[in-house]
């Protein structure tokens, strides 16, 4: 059985690395506390049932192995697949484009959560917009 063996972050991530050799990651923004976290609150985990999850009592956050396994990278996300095709675009600019709030953005760029089909056409036809008022310059 796969078990957690070690864990870093970087600025969009957290990521783990299994005892079966096998790197996932999780964004950050799906874990507020973690995201707001200090860098030495996010080092201070422990590993805990039997290697299934992730414990940080600073901060009050658990973390099961099986999110990691549930994560859906960018790949298939249409929403993120701009933003990297586009890296000039900020997400909370667009955010503020759109009137939804940054953190919400970002959870969709992340894939953390799912847009209805009613608010992912508002968030492309931002995109439409944008391109449109660029195309008149």
């Amino acid at each position: 059985m796969e078990k957690i063996k070690r864990l870093w972050f970087d600025e969009y991530f957290i990521h783990m690395e299994s005892t079966e050799a096998r790197t996932y990651k999780l964004p950050l923004v799906g874990s507020p506390r973690l995201l707001n976290a200090t860098p030495e609150e996010r080092d201070a985990y422990s590993i805990e049932l039997d290697g299934t999850a992730i414990r940080w009592d600073n901060v009050d956050e658990d973390i099961f192995i099986t999110a990691f396994y549930d994560y859906q990278d960018g790949s298939q996300n249409k929403i993120a697949n701009l933003f990297f095709k586009y890296p000039m675009l900020s997400v909370g600019g667009m955010a503020k484009a759109i009137g939804i709030d940054r953190s919400l953005l970002y959870q969709y760029v992340y894939g953390v959560k799912t847009p209805s089909s009613s608010r992912e056409r508002e968030i492309f036809k931002a995109f439409r917009d944008l391109g449109a008022e660029l195309s008149q310059i």
